[in-house]
């Protein structure tokens, strides 16, 4: 019954994390489920009512029932104290076995990912692990001849296979590696093997082992009584309270203070100690042999607990670093997992849990300061700034530039980056921390803007890849653009930064949401550089934006944020003209981009965040998207100014002009990046053809 129900629980959480939440919805998944709660009740109602002179009681009426009861009772039952001893040795059991799934999958996210696709892989693997278990161990153990014993070598291989894992996890990039050269993993199905795979090598052979411990604690403490139901309960009841607090305790204490090596190794020896206490109950504590085999155990256990075994999970990481790359900082905390780099190419590099949030290379550097610079320059006299998701500080430490903002409310998910961004990132913030103007609130940006009623003028949000984590995806939905439009100052804007690399009909997804919420919209963009160009941002307004040009021209003109600009080797912004050719479309062009497709991106129905489609063509080729993407912007884009100038008449003759000819270059500049990166896929794909080989050198030379 166990297994059955646990297999369902795996078939529930692949279709439900695949295919239903992102097809028809979280309120439509959950009538679904309720649904067939409905029709299993009605199931079993109308089974009862034709089979009731069948069923018997409880107490046992039926000879063939009660034969069998005899047949599996042994000779001799278990005694009360080891039948307690087991019962609450099992529910120390639940606590470790959730204890290690947290653990485990803080380790996972940095190969597998954050998204609902690896949690719900991760969630089936071990589901699996104990529906296969308990379904083998049913069907060998018929009696309880021995079963604590069996229990107790049941709990020593678990302690072993988690011991194992550490080392699993520790050459957990190899694995990948190896799988990336086996399957296709950017395709849906390669994907969804590399995921399944990956969790399966870890947690499996435990979750499997776990599975089987359950049915032998019920015949322990069931022990031929009539009181199966009862029986049952307390066992079921132990084991999930165990868990409850296994689960709270490694996400809130354990995780942060010794981290994930040093938790799953101390988890695995005291699965050790449960084998060792188990030989011992197994004959009323009197057997001398177990008791000496148990204490060498317990010894074995605590020496491996204080050393022995990979215990640091930043020599993990280290190994899947790039060749000019180093490990300089690394710190667990209750929010994720923080880690510094730096290598030659990027200088140094932020992560949180495995993805990437800040450089401050001269590549990556432009991403961070130019919104900045884009949103003080739209809105005339901003007083009042907030900034979802803090990072590095780099975009907080260049809006702080100009002098008129008042206040900037920065709110960061992740307490943990504060010490690495004072340590590693003052060159790039300009030791914004220390800024009194700056109020850094460590929480969820989600929740603050649902909660707060302080207003601004300028709500910037720039989380990392809306597709790579699941709460940076809950700030590109409709609900969340209604919360920020609620805030804004009158003649306020929000700015949204949409990164390129992600299926075209999931980026005209979000452009449309967007659109939905703010009356007046538009996309900006520099096109000096291969990374520039992918970094796309997009301005909300209830208002028509208006751009004032003679006090653009003033602002640029300020020696804080000419600094702070010439360290911008690929953005160009001299003077208003520069300023005005960023903006790619304006209103109308924006929704001809997004004409068609009717779809909007909502907390019940996140169809960008459940981006992985049987079939889907642009997920197979997604290094192509940013070139689709440009060539339809470049399509949809018109001449001369994208929004309205504030000027005089003489000066808008001439703006309107200028802007013409900027456009052309710039639509030359976005068609010579199309064909860059349609090379370099060509080059990629070709693998020694000669056909393919030329395809590429002709789209390089166009």
């Amino acid at each position: 019954l166990y297994a059955a129900n646990t297999f369902g629980a795996v078939l529930g959480s692949l279709v439900s994390g695949y295919f239903l939440i992102g097809t028809i919805g979280l309120t439509a998944t959950t009538w679904i489920a309720v649904l067939i709660n409905f029709v299993v009740a009605a199931a079993i109602y109308g089974y009862d009512r034709l089979h009731s002179g069948i069923l018997v009681t409880a107490s046992g009426s039926s000879p063939d029932i009660a034969g069998k009861r005899i047949e599996n009772t042994p000779v001799a039952s278990m005694k009360n104290r080891q039948v307690t001893t087991v019962v609450v040795l099992y529910a120390l059991s639940g606590f470790l076995s959730l204890f290690l799934e947290v653990a485990w999958t803080r380790a996972l996210v940095w190969v597998m990912g954050m998204d609902a696709y690896a949690f719900a892989s991760m969630l089936a693997v071990f589901l699996s692990g104990l529906a296969i278990g308990s379904y083998v161990i049913a069907r060998f153990v018929k009696n309880l001849r021995g079963a604590i014993v069996k229990l107790g070598v049941i709990q020593l291989l678990i302690g072993v296979s988690v011991l194992a894992s550490t080392v699993l996890i520790n050459n957990m990039y190899g694995l990948r590696q190896l799988f990336e050269n086996t399957v296709a993993i950017n395709s849906f199905w390669g994907s969804f093997i590399f995921l399944i795979a990956m969790a399966a090598i870890v947690m499996a052979p435990p979750a499997f082992l776990m599975g089987m411990a359950f049915p032998l604690v019920l015949k322990i403490s069931l022990d031929g009584k009539n009181k199966v139901g009862t029986g049952i309960g307390n066992v079921y009841a132990a084991n999930t309270i165990g868990s409850v607090f296994g689960a709270l305790l490694a996400g809130f204490v354990s995780l942060p203070l010794l981290g994930v090596m040093k938790s799953i190794v101390i988890a695995g020896c005291v699965f050790l100690l449960i084998a060792a206490l188990l030989f011992t109950a197994s004959r009323s504590f009197r057997n001398i042999t177990l008791n000496a085999g148990a204490g060498i155990l317990a010894t074995l256990s605590l020496l491996l607990m204080f050393g022995g075994l990979p215990q640091d999970f930043r020599n993990s990481l280290a190994k899947g670093l790039n060749a000019d790359e180093r490990l300089i900082y690394f710190k667990e905390t209750v929010t994720g997992d923080v880690e510094v780099t730096e290598s030659r190419s990027e200088g140094k590099i932020l992560r949180i849990d495995g993805r990437q949030v800040a450089s401050d290379g001269p590549t990556d550097l432009p991403s961070h300061r130019y919104p900045a610079h884009l949103v003080s320059l739209l809105n005339d006299h901003p007083k009042t700034a907030l900034f979802i998701a803090f990072g590095a500080g780099g975009t907080a430490g260049s809006i702080l530039r100009y002098n008129e903002l008042e206040r900037l409310d920065a709110v960061e998910i992740c307490g943990g980056v504060v010490e690495p961004d004072r340590r590693y990132f003052t060159d790039m913030n300009y030791g914004v921390l220390n800024d009194p103007r700056l109020n850094l609130i460590i929480q969820d940006g989600r929740n603050f803007v649902r909660l707060t009623d302080r207003t601004y003028d300028i709500i910037y949000s720039g989380p990392i890849h809306p597709q790579s984590n699941q709460g940076s995806a809950a700030l590109y939905t409709r609900e969340f653009f209604t919360d920020c439009r609620r805030l804004l100052n009158r003649g306020g804007i929000q700015c949204v930064w949409l990164p390129l690399h992600m299926p075209p009909e999931d980026y005209k997804i979000i452009v449309r949401t967007f659109q939905q919420v703010y009356p007046h919209s538009s996309l900006w963009l520099t096109t000096v550089s291969p990374n520039t160009i992918s970094h796309t941002h997009l301005i909300g307004s209830l208002d028509p934006l208006t751009v004032d040009f003679d006090l653009v021209g003033e602002k640029l003109r300020k020696s804080a944020v000419i600094a702070d600009l010439s360290k911008l080797d690929y953005v160009p912004l001299a003077n208003g003209m520069d300023f005005l050719g960023q903006c790619v479309l304006g209103d109308e062009n924006l929704r001809e981009f997004t004409a068609g497709d009717r779809r909007i991106n909502t907390d019940n129905l996140p169809v960008a965040e459940f981006f992985r489609k049987i079939g889907r063509k642009t997920f197979t080729r997604n290094r192509e998207c940013p070139a689709l993407l440009l060539s339809d912007i470049v399509r949809c884009a018109g001449r001369g100014s994208a929004c309205a100038v504030r000027a005089t008449p003489s000066q808008e003759a001439e703006i309107s002009a200028k802007l013409s000819a900027y456009r052309i270059g710039d639509n030359l500049r976005i068609k010579g990046h199309i064909n860059s990166i349609l090379s370099n896929v060509a080059l990629e794909n070709a693998r020694g053809s000669k056909s393919g080989m030329e395809e590429a050198f002709r789209l390089y030379y166009a």
